[in-house]
């Protein structure tokens, strides 16, 4: 999914296959019970939302041109959930996510229009009486480009329905003479829930930011919504000054800035102070969390990447570290890719992993993947110790459809009609 002038990737490696051994063989059984509030959070990880959206914009402006595409995701996970009384129920997690991009015109040398929705839904199955959980959340954008800067904005649409207004799952059946009375604790919500605003450069300069719903823990237990800055994303990938120095060919390097706002439990490590602060009555205060993403992809030409982030507030830590590789075989037809990461959760460093394989023409491309304890909430259940499975249907202009998994930005490694 690249210009021609990049030289693809095609290394032939058996690493994701070593990838799938290592976390099968060291991932624990089934993840732990997930809450409502632990779902609520899943469904307010803006931040993944500016990282794909602006992976689609960096591929338009690599290819120099607008074209259509659709694609969808769909993601399982067998899951435990832990209602509002403390009890368990055993289910699966189901999330199907996808999007239409059309337009016109070419970003870097001309000028462009763009239009297009994201969409994602996750459903709760288990054993909720007449209550259906579920999580739904919609991007709805319009942008335009002129030789070579482009910009877009999108309402972010949400809805919930079978939650509390504590943000639990319940268990509810209603009584046999009145079988349509519903749950007078359970509550539906629709709605605007903020706006993106998307900036990106041909230089390789990319901003996004994120204007959104998040949730403060009130005096009675329950959480009172506003509106504040929930993700910043900044990041610095020279593209054309590498190629220009003759570097790209070897490398491909990128620094930036990422802000969460401080209810959004990223890394998994919130949840369980907020839990226990909310059955011992006490009050947490959580402040932003910055953090600095460095990526190196493409190394020696071999289709391998590493990545780093340092956490630099509230509090100085070295929060993860990743490597992995991802090429083509059998003549483009075949796609694969996997990844390691060990990051910090909590007090401790925990292991991570994704491997994916796709087979693809040169207009369409399925793909399968597995993960094990991911941080990827774009498509993905970055929930301690899941085991997700996925597959992925996209047709139209493939350097424009999210990656099955995230592990590197796909848009300076390949031509644009590659899987």
């Amino acid at each position: 999914m690249d210009p021609p002038q990049c030289r693809p990737a095609i290394r032939r490696s058996r690493l994701p296959w070593l990838l799938l051994s290592v976390s099968l063989g060291a991932a624990p059984a089934q993840a732990a019970p997930s809450s409502g509030q632990d779902l609520l959070t899943l469904g307010r990880m803006t931040i993944d939302v500016l990282r794909t959206h602006q992976f689609v914009l960096g591929a338009q402006m690599e290819r120099d041109e607008v074209a259509n595409v659709y694609e969808g995701i769909a993601k399982l996970t067998p899951a435990t959930f832990q209602l509002g009384d403390g009890t368990t129920t055993s289910g699966a997690l189901e999330r199907v996510s996808g999007g239409l991009w059309v337009g016109d015109g070419h970003p870097r040398s001309d000028w462009a229009w763009f239009a297009g929705f994201l969409f994602d839904v996750i459903n709760m199955n288990g054993s909720f009486g007449e209550l259906e959980p579920r999580l739904g959340n919609g991007l709805l954008f319009l942008g335009g480009a002129t030789h070579g800067f482009q910009a877009d904005v999108a309402l972010r649409m949400a809805f919930s329905d079978g939650f509390t207004p504590h943000g639990h799952l319940a268990l509810y059946t209603p009584p046999p003479s009145m079988p349509d009375l519903g749950p007078e604790d359970a509550t539906d919500s629709f709605g605007v829930s903020g706006v993106v605003i998307s900036l990106q450069h041909a230089f390789g300069i990319e901003l996004g930011l994120a204007i959104d719903q998040v949730f403060n823990q009130t005096d009675d237990g329950s959480f009172s919504p506003r509106r504040s800055v929930a993700g910043v994303r900044a990041q610095v990938r020279p593209v054309p000054l590498l190629r220009s120095l003759g570097v790209a060919e070897y490398l491909l390097a990128g620094v930036g800035l990422e802000r969460f706002a401080e209810e959004i439990d990223y890394y998994g490590d919130r949840g369980t102070q907020l839990r226990q602060a909310y059955l011992s009555g006490d009050k947490l205060r959580f402040e932003p969390l910055y953090q600095i993403p460095v990526e190196l992809d493409d190394i020696l030409g071999l289709g391998l990447h590493a990545k780093a982030i340092v956490q630099v507030a509230p509090t100085a830590l070295f929060r993860l570290v990743e490597a992995g590789v991802q090429g083509r075989a059998a003549g483009d037809l075949l796609g694969y890719g996997g990844r390691l990461i060990a990051f910090r959760r909590g007090e401790a460093y925990v292991p991570a992993a994704d491997v994916y394989l796709t087979l693809g023409g040169e207009f369409w491309r399925v793909g399968l993947s597995y993960s094990y304890n991911s941080l990827d909430a774009s498509s993905g259940f970055p929930i301690a110790d899941a085991h997700v499975f996925g597959v992925q249907v996209a047709f139209g202009a493939l350097a424009m459809a999210r990656p099955i998994v995230p592990i590197a930005p796909l848009s300076a490694k390949a031509p644009a009609s590659s899987p």
